[in-house]
């Protein structure tokens, strides 16, 4: 979900830089997957255009085990149906689409020949599962009453197909929404202070490198990091706030130093309002909002900052 793309090459490069080996790009030694957005999950539980997406998007680039690209031959491991479809904010949107969508996809990576290499998953927030006030610890969960069937459903049908539960998993998000949210538990510390980041990838990494696993699933769990670059493109809907992950990128093509400023001498300031509104609709105005860097700018600066990031998109 970002709007300054970088070249394929670069992301790459990032990834290998950074020794990360499972991406939703391109590289010899990385393992590789698809994402389904979520407005198709509805039209994959029909099992014709699910089969027909996956010869499209997977049987034809598949060659020895893996996607043939520029000669570099890299793993197909997952197909994700959809992005966090039980989203509270979605109003129930993709609740009766998202299983049905995973169990056609699956299906048709059988017939394909390809079941046993590649699983359908789908990535899901962690607010999907939570936990009573007064025992806040994560063996206490259950799924949120509003989607147990779904859940129930879903983690059954991957338990069956061998496919991994797959969570993205916020602490600050939760945080955010929850003032009691127990943040001991989230970065793996009993005394976390402001370098939440910090803390919790030292108690998540060594947990991770030693096998250990969790009590009813010992051994390898497999994790990602989740939003690479900059995505401002997201929706703000879980909160009014971006997350920025500012990663160093090598021989990066910057746009020419040109901006769009709002002209002094302007007259007709009618249309102004609006235009700054669709500006920010489709870009990131998020630097203006209260308590942001640029949230100390005039009327003028505000149409120009929004203005420019619609220009630069």
């Amino acid at each position: 979900m970002a709007r300054h793309k970088l070249p394929p090459k670069v992301v790459a490069q990032i990834l290998e830089d950074d020794g990360i080996k499972k991406a939703l790009t391109s590289k010899s030694w990385l393992q590789y997957g698809y994402q389904i957005p979520d407005d198709q999950l509805a039209v994959m539980g029909s099992y014709n255009r699910a089969n027909d997406w996956v010869r499209r998007n997977v049987t034809r680039y598949n060659f020895n085990g893996g996607v043939n690209i520029k000669y570099d031959v890299l793993p197909i491991r997952y197909v994700a149906v959809g992005n966090e479809p039980f989203l509270t904010s979605y109003n129930n949107s993709f609740l009766n689409a998202t299983f049905l969508a995973l169990q056609t996809i699956q299906n048709a990576l059988n017939d394909a020949g390809l079941g046993d290499s590649i699983k359908a998953t789908v990535p899901l927030n962690a607010n999907v599962y939570g936990s009573p006030p007064d025992n806040p610890i994560p063996s206490a969960g259950t799924f949120r009453t509003d989607i147990l069937e779904q859940m129930t459903q879903i983690v059954k049908f991957l338990n069956q197909s061998k496919a991994p539960f797959t969570v993205n998993i916020y602490p600050f998000l939760s945080l955010y929404a929850n003032e009691h949210f127990p943040v001991d538990y989230a970065f793996f510390d009993g005394n976390a202070n402001i370098n939440f980041a910090l803390r919790f990838y030292r108690g998540l990494l060594p947990r991770l490198a030693a096998n250990r696993g969790t009590p009813v699933r010992p051994g390898l769990i497999e994790v990602y990091l989740f939003g690479l670059i900059d995505e401002d493109g997201k929706s703000i809907a879980p909160g009014q706030l971006q997350d920025k992950y500012l990663v160093g990128a090598q021989n990066v093509q910057y746009l020419p130093k040109k901006w769009c400023v709002l002209g002094p001498d302007a007259k007709d300031m009618s249309n102004l309002a609006e235009n700054i509104n669709y500006s920010c609709t489709f870009s990131d105005c998020t630097a203006l909002w209260y308590g942001s860097s640029c949230n100390g700018l005039d009327p003028n600066g505000n149409a120009t900052y929004a203005f420019n990031m619609y220009f630069q998109v």
